[in-house]
């Protein structure tokens, strides 16, 4: 009776040669599965075929392999590690390099040749694994990680995104990220205004990035910062000295220096500058002075961010009592919506134009008070005749 042997029932594989390996004459040992009756032939299947992937327990990911090239594409390499069992190599793990020169060393493989490969993950429901002849080999970009993730590194930027910014580590050919909640210690709002293209800045490596392969870096956490000391030993409510470093549209951020020497990170809100002054995104530029130390009340602790909120107007609201009528004081005069008002270190108040209408100020000059109002925490100036 004739039969008829298909290669599904022959071998699991779509790429080993049956020519090669039942040849004419071969003695077979097989089970009828069907009855073809176009051709009045049994459809039959070796008696000892046996699914390859019944025995995958063997492999796991991680394990390294040796598999058969049998198909080269543009994006990937087809491989059997055995016959039966199909692997891929994606162009991305082709080797360490960019995709752009995966793409031309992916056309150097020979169809028949046998590489040495990484199972990164085995798909079950595919019938498909997953392989990598690039993690065969020691990642360069992952061992500098290694050797300096408790250094601080120098690194330059050279794309800045809503995101986080783009870097080159100095002195390697490596690429890093730094993510927008590593700019600095609390909440960047844009990290343009922390990061521009071209700058070197030091930054700390966190981590490697498997999928970027590249190196995850903290400026922030290259500069000290004592908050929990900072908070241990001061309380909400108590008065600090900073220092102003950086204006953005909502926030200025301030630097508060302790306990001889110890740093840590801290910002005033517009709202919190002034009691007198509508604060917009002008104004937020004039009220503080880059570089310049000031008195605050602390306002909260980000417990979460180690940051520490400030308030100015808070504590000018406090120190409203330790003015005196009839004294002089320096204060930087700022124009408003309604008027013109004086800041000193440890007061602002509204200028009574007497005898000066129509006459510009100063940007500073010495005032003297001319009224307190306490229950309204208002506080009138005048220009002395000194100035």
């Amino acid at each position: 009776m004739p039969g008829l042997l298909p290669r599904k029932g022959l071998t699991y594989s779509r790429f080993v040669p049956l020519s090669g390996k039942f040849p004419v004459g071969s003695s077979l040992k097989v089970i009828p599965t069907s009855f073809d009756v176009r051709r009045k032939s049994y459809v039959c299947k070796l008696a000892d075929l046996n699914d390859p992937w019944d025995n995958m327990a063997k492999y796991m990911a991680g394990m390294p392999v040796t598999a058969t090239i049998r198909q080269v594409a543009e994006r990937y390499l087809t491989c059997e590690l055995e016959e039966g069992i199909e692997g891929f190599v994606p162009v991305g793990e082709v080797s360490w390099d960019s995709i752009e020169e995966n793409l031309k060393a992916i056309k150097k493989y020979v169809v028949g040749n046998v590489v040495t490969a990484q199972i990164t993950r085995i798909e079950t429901a595919r019938r498909v694994v997953l392989l990598s002849t690039k993690r065969i080999v020691k990642n360069p970009v992952q061992d500098y990680f290694e050797l300096n993730k408790n250094t601080i590194i120098h690194v330059t930027v050279h794309a800045v995104s809503s995101f986080g910014a783009e870097v080159t580590i100095n002195g390697t050919p490596y690429r890093g990220y730094v993510p927008v909640s590593e700019v600095l210690w609390g909440f960047c709002r844009n990290v343009g205004d922390y990061l521009k293209p071209g700058q070197t800045i030091s930054a700390k490596p966190l981590r490697y990035n498997e999928y970027r392969n590249n190196i995850i870096v903290s400026p922030k956490r290259s500069t000290p910062n004592d908050f929990d000391t900072f908070r241990t030993s001061h309380q909400v409510g108590a008065v600090v000295k900073g220092r102003a470093y950086i204006i953005e549209d909502d926030k200025i951020g301030i630097r508060i220096e302790f306990d001889e020497g110890l740093l840590t990170e801290a910002y005033v809100h517009k709202s919190q500058l002034s009691s007198v002054l509508f604060i917009d995104e002008k104004l937020i530029h004039e009220i503080l002075d880059i570089g310049k130390e000031y008195k605050f009340l602390v306002k909260r602790f980000d417990t979460k961010s180690k940051v520490v909120e400030l308030s100015r107007k808070e504590f000018l609201r406090a120190t409203i009592g330790e003015l005196s009528y009839g004294t002089e004081y320096p204060a930087k005069i700022i124009k408003s919506r309604n008027g013109y008002i004086a800041c000193g270190d440890n007061f602002e108040g509204v200028l009574i134009e007497k005898g000066r209408r129509g006459m510009a100020y100063p940007k500073s000059c010495m005032v003297i008070v001319a009224g307190i109002d306490r229950n309204k925490n208002r506080v009138e100036l005048t220009v002395s005749s000194h100035t």
